[in-house]
């Protein structure tokens, strides 16, 4: 009888969890409608800039002004087609020979030397630049920890209840390390949802969404080639054949939108790129 009635006030403590979830922290309307999301737009930005001055702090920011404010210039471009966004962003240069991007919560958004170095022409740094910043209107790096603490708070629910240990015992571990991972991966879902937002907000900038698919390409031949250079790109962000599909499915039915004027691929500017790291 006891086991009984714990067990049915386990059920009503998770029923109520979850309904608390659902009518408070969910979205309503636009990209994010439907998310479950503990965290306001205003406390993203608040992380997002604790973690930028951090970031700043640890790596070897790249300061050539030229370069710094050319990157910028493509960054707001891309932004000012990403639609009403709570979101202002800022794009920094890393001093290293990675081929990598990443974008912290609230829009700060961090290229690696390496990438640039890399990329063949404009679109496809645009592309990089609007992939990340989908991950950002989506708010990714929230939702996950916000799904991750969701989990952790019901089983410590459960925890009580039973009896079990929980932040002290093997339950609050596993939780913790399941943060740690999930912080360093997006799910599939997250990176087709970015690649899918990076490739309408490239296009509607003017730049030709087909160079997000060639720089996939790109990538892989260079993974094949130097693993090494990329491992940690593809363990955040693995390019696969139904990634480059869905970019290439996405173009297909938006062929009006796309068609309707000349794409940039690149410009008279891009060789700032090339020219400024070489002197480096």
């Amino acid at each position: 009888m006891r086991l009984f009635l714990r067990t049915k006030t386990i059920l009503k403590l998770s029923l109520l969890f979850i309904m608390v979830c659902l009518t408070t922290s969910c979205a309503t309307s636009g990209i994010n409608k439907g998310q479950f999301n503990l965290y306001s737009i205003g406390y993203e930005k608040s992380i997002g800039k604790q973690l930028s001055k951090e970031v700043e702090m640890e790596c070897n920011i790249l300061h050539i002004t030229t370069l710094q404010e050319y990157v910028d210039h493509i960054g707001q471009k891309l932004a000012q087609n990403v639609g009403d966004s709570p979101f202002s962003y800022s794009f920094k240069i890393i001093d290293e020979d990675e081929i990598n991007a990443f974008a912290l919560p609230g829009g700060y958004i961090f290229v690696y030397r390496g990438l640039l170095e890399n990329v063949d022409n404009e679109a496809q740094l645009a592309g990089v630049l609007a992939h990340e910043m989908g991950h950002v209107e989506a708010r990714h790096a929230t939702e996950r920890i916000s799904k991750l603490q969701g989990f952790n708070f019901l089983l410590n629910i459960i925890a009580m209840v039973v009896h079990i240990p929980s932040a002290g015992g093997s339950v609050g571990a596993a939780i913790q390390l399941g943060e740690l991972l999930a912080m360093l991966k997006y799910s599939r879902s997250q990176e087709k949802e970015a690649d899918l937002l990076g490739a309408d907000f490239m296009t509607r900038a003017g730049y030709e969404p087909k160079a997000m698919v060639d720089f996939f390409r790109k990538l892989q031949e260079i993974d094949k080639r130097k693993p090494g250079l990329i491992s940690r790109i593809f363990m955040t962000h693995p390019v696969t054949e139904d990634r480059i599909k869905t970019v290439e499915t996405w173009i297909e039915e938006h062929a009006p939108m796309v068609e309707a004027e000349e794409r940039k691929l690149t410009s008279p500017r891009f060789a700032i790129i090339s020219e400024l790291i070489t002197k480096e």
